[in-house]
């Protein structure tokens, strides 16, 4: 995340600020159909800490992310037609631009999509590791493959090709390294002797708790990123390139605190299972005051 907060500037040099713009513009679409996961990511990481502390409950764990593992696959399918169905409406009819041609956003909407759709498996694998308490090898994994992909993006754009669908093809290679090495972890972690079967019976279970994870999500995004997508199509899209400049700036702050919401997530489920409510209060109320000691100062 700080490699590509630091790497703006060399983005804006390299691709124009028109250009950011666009990558601005796709990254608040990407958060705005965020409520396809259904809240299916936080459902998998509550029920894999849940079930960590019964036996019973480890032997099912396989057939649980398998079961998503197709949800996730149809989900992704649908994410990536929809893209390359409303490509030419997105540059047409949506975005204003002034350097960029019509064909250059409307292949780079539908690279976007298929990037978006590789992707979107990693939250099912992000969620069994965060269950699993296993933040050390997903931060491994996570900070690798984000080093590998910031690093390599300055290097296409500055020495093979200065242009945004250059940038958005390495992301599609990066994309397709990151679901497989997340899903290797996921599988390592999940051990046991059964072949995983998907048994679509088991998402009853989860349904409630995932169903309002979404909508809170979906009512979080539309909070959080419509700015974006409106200016995107009521300004000019260089305009939208300076307002994604200065939102970088501030999404910095989640450096901070996503780490720390990370490692308590499952950490607060296991106790709640376990009804070990004097430890959960404790262990909320101090990182309480570690997060508001971190981001506060940071914040002013």
């Amino acid at each position: 995340m700080l490699l590509g907060f630091l790497f703006v500037p060399v983005y804006l040099h390299y691709l124009g600020v028109e250009a950011y713009g666009l990558v601005g513009f796709f990254t608040s679409l990407r958060a705005l159909i965020s409520f396809l996961d259904l809240g299916l990511s936080s459902a998998v990481n509550r029920e894999i800490a849940l079930r960590s502390v019964s036996p019973e409950g480890r032997s099912e764990m396989r057939d649980l992310i398998r079961t998503l593992e197709l949800v996730y696959g149809v989900a992704a399918i649908l994410i990536v037609l929809l893209f390359v169905v409303g490509a030419g409406w997105i540059a047409e009819h949506w975005i204003s631009v002034e350097e960029l041609s019509i064909q250059t956003v409307r292949t780079a909407a539908i690279i976007f999509g298929i990037t978006l759709g590789l992707r979107w498996p990693v939250a099912l694998y992000s969620g069994v590791l965060q269950g699993s308490e296993k933040q050390v090898l997903m931060n491994g994994i996570s900070t690798t493959v984000g080093t590998l992909g910031s690093l390599g993006a300055v290097f296409v754009i500055v020495l093979i090709s200065p242009t945004i669908l250059a940038y958005l093809y390495w992301q599609v290679a990066m994309a397709f390294l990151e679901v497989v090495v997340y899903a290797a972890g996921a599988w390592r972690v999940v051990t046991g002797d059964n072949t995983p079967h998907a048994r679509f019976g088991m998402l009853r279970g989860i349904w409630r708790y995932s169903a309002s994870v979404s909508f809170n999500s979906l009512l979080a995004a539309l909070i959080k990123q419509m700015d974006r997508v409106l200016i995107s199509n009521l300004l000019l899209l260089v305009q939208v390139g300076y307002y994604s400049t200065a939102n970088a700036a501030y999404s910095a702050l989640s450096i901070i605190s996503s780490p720390l919401a990370a490692a308590a997530f499952p950490r607060f489920a296991a106790l709640i299972a376990e009804k070990d409510e004097s430890t959960l209060a404790y262990t909320y109320h101090k990182l309480s005051q570690v997060n508001s000691f971190l981001v506060a100062p940071v914040s002013g």
